[in-house]
């Protein structure tokens, strides 16, 4: 009896972001560098992405430093997660690695928040940020909660 050969165990994951869960789960407001050291008023979202360029070859990212409401223990908005890279398609994204980074905030209530941003290598922690973004998210407004359909 010949043996072709052994397949060895490996974990396999899939990974995906769900752009509209339901027909009723608001659009993500998204926003970007044009927003540094704004504050942008935030009404009927759900989540606030916040999309910064970047590339994936210098091992730099763009890492939530702060996020601080004005409260003591409060904050409008909370980190879902970590930065997720996106290249950007075209015939060069191989040679530059050039695309954005996102980092994602669900709202939980309405207030001010300060959020920053900084953009650095991770194992460089003792170096200066290359970058810094600086946003308040003012959540004027959560979405409406659609009413859950009664049975006949």
């Amino acid at each position: 009896c010949r043996q072709l050969g052994v397949v060895q165990n490996q974990a396999f994951y899939l990974a995906f972001r769900v752009a509209k869960a339901a027909p009723d789960w608001p659009t993500p407001m998204v926003i970007g560098p044009e927003a540094d050291g704004k504050s942008i008023v935030v009404e009927g979202a759900r989540e606030v992405v916040i999309r910064l360029p970047g590339d994936s070859f210098s091992g730099s990212v763009w890492t939530v430093k702060k996020v601080q409401g004005e409260g003591v223990l409060t904050s409008s908005v909370t980190l879902e997660g970590s930065p997720q890279f996106t290249p950007i398609t075209g015939e060069q994204v191989e040679l530059t690695g050039v695309g954005t980074f996102e980092n994602i905030f669900r709202v939980v209530e309405t207030g001010k928040t300060d959020v920053e941003l900084e953009y650095e290598r991770p194992w460089q922690a003792d170096e200066p940020a290359e970058e810094t973004f600086r946003v308040t998210l003012d959540v004027r407004s959560l979405p409406e909660t659609p009413a859950i359909p009664t049975q006949p």
